[in-house]
């Protein structure tokens, strides 16, 4: 993610990820270098230009994950009432948080 944010895309070691855009959604090394998912202020590189729970990169990957089912949801050769999610340490919360996003307008 480094040379992402650094704009060195033509880096012979830079991997294509998860297009986020400005968004600082990943888990480590975030743009901080710092692991700061509790966090709700604003920075340059978080969705609302105050605090707010929206900025919380827990948001951001929950957010993610229910558009993975989404799309998933809108295959033709998948069946949609078998999906579901399921995760361990960080991957179980955001699993809880994943489901609990249905009820959440986005």
């Amino acid at each position: 993610m480094k040379r992402f944010w650094a704009g060195e895309t033509d880096a012979p070691d830079y991997k294509l990820t998860t297009d986020w855009g400005a968004l600082d959604a990943y888990h480590a090394p975030t743009r901080t270098g710092l692991n700061s998912f509790g966090n709700t202020k604003p920075t340059e590189w978080t969705l609302d230009p105050v605090e707010s729970p929206r900025n919380n990169q827990w948001f951001i990957c929950t957010i993610g994950a229910r558009r993975a089912l989404t799309f998933l949801e809108r295959q033709p050769e998948v069946n949609a009432e078998l999906l579901g999610v399921y995760g361990h340490s960080m991957g179980g919360k955001l699993t809880v948080l994943t489901a609990g996003s249905d009820l959440i307008p986005v």
